[in-house]
């Protein structure tokens, strides 16, 4: 039965890469639309692992379009797991702007909201691929900014999250909850930074122990860019 399996998935990845070399999502949608529900979860982990893993960026960007503004639900999760899976992902390409035009006039909330925590998670590190999302999204308001980068893991995210919260300084309660919430996630420079976020906001509300007072030079140092920011935050 498994060399069966086997013999079946061997012929779904050669059918797949035949519709690819071709470039023809139209077709590759149909293929999909005509499998039943186990073939259909078969061939969308051999996307998403092999076949868009191959072809180049332009063409990833180019299916995306096509294959998640036909089905959302069934597409979006394929590819975006492929885009993990990618060693040359990137926002700064033009078909990315194609894709990001039908999240902001198609896509769903759901849908933007699924591709944005991708995006923050696979951009962790990446201060211009963060900028390159929320810009290209319309993604503005500070309160937005800190949800989607709250949950986000590396010091891209800290940094542009440390940001969005200096815009919400007169919002007291909403910067002690972020401070919190920091405190609980469980790494080191999520906790580093609600300590430097209680000091540099002065919110005494926020409870726990920090192992270091920031002087006045490293505070304004967290406002001069990712390399102060970074250098003070792995310090304390």
């Amino acid at each position: 039965m498994s060399s069966l399996v086997d013999y079946r998935s061997l012929l779904l990845a050669k059918r797949l890469d035949a519709l690819l070399v071709a470039t023809q999502p139209q077709k590759i949608i149909a293929f999909f639309d005509g499998l039943s529900h186990g073939y259909f979860r078969k061939a969308s982990y051999i996307m998403s692992h092999q076949a868009l893993v191959r072809v180049s960026l332009d063409q990833f960007w180019v299916l995306f379009v096509a294959m998640v503004s036909h089905n959302s639900k069934a597409f979006l999760g394929t590819m975006l797991v492929a885009a993990r899976i990618r060693e040359d992902f990137s926002l700064k390409n033009s078909g990315f702007m194609k894709a990001a035009q039908w999240l902001n006039e198609k896509g769903s909330q759901l849908d933007r909201d699924k591709f944005v925590r991708a995006m923050v998670d696979i951009f962790a590190h990446d201060v211009d691929e963060l900028r390159t999302l929320f810009s290209s999204l319309h993604i503005d308001e500070p309160e937005l900014c800190v949800r989607y980068l709250l949950v986000g893991h590396g010091l891209a995210c800290y940094y542009l999250l440390f940001n969005a919260m200096r815009r919400i300084d007169g919002q007291r309660e909403l910067l002690v909850r972020c401070c919190r919430y920091l405190m609980i996630k469980g790494d080191t420079l999520s906790f580093n930074l609600a300590g430097a976020a209680k000091q540099y906001f002065d919110l005494p509300e926020v409870g726990g122990t920090f192992s270091l007072r920031l002087f006045p030079y490293q505070l304004s140092a967290l406002e001069s860019g990712i390399e102060d920011f970074t250098k003070v935050l792995s310090s304390i």
